[in-house]
């Protein structure tokens, strides 16, 4: 099906669109007479309620991948060192702007070297 025939056949004129428009979090209520599929339906979105698109295309990834969330999972220091780690190897961190995990690795490393044991680097600046 192309895009006239997809227009033509959702019927814009109908009542229901203004409802659906209205809505808050209208990807999730589509009129139920509106037989669209998932990525049919995401182009509506796209077309006319862009601010609802990023939620519209989360919803349809996870649909698609069959899983909950596709937000990364937070970090946990402790876990990956436990896990992950081997005591002769370093462990490089690699961080995105406006992270910042250095109050929980030093809070990890005070716990398994001791607080006398443990120092830190500072003014390190790259060139």
């Amino acid at each position: 099906m192309n895009f006239p025939e997809l227009f033509s056949n959702l019927r814009f004129d109908d009542s229901s669109w203004s409802k659906w428009n209205s809505i808050n979090e209208c990807e999730t209520k589509f009129p139920q007479d509106k037989e669209l599929t998932a990525f049919q339906r995401l182009l509506v979105i796209q077309s006319f309620r862009p601010d609802r698109l990023e939620s519209a295309m989360r919803s349809f990834v996870c649909d698609l991948l069959g899983i909950n969330d596709i937000s990364p999972e937070t970090l946990n220091l402790k876990k990956l060192y436990s896990k992950e780690t081997i005591s002769t190897e370093p462990i490089l961190i690699i961080i995105s702007p406006g992270a910042d995990p250095s109050t929980e690795l030093r809070d990890l490393a005070t716990e398994i070297t001791g607080k006398d044991r443990y120092s830190e680097v500072n003014n390190f600046h790259l060139k």
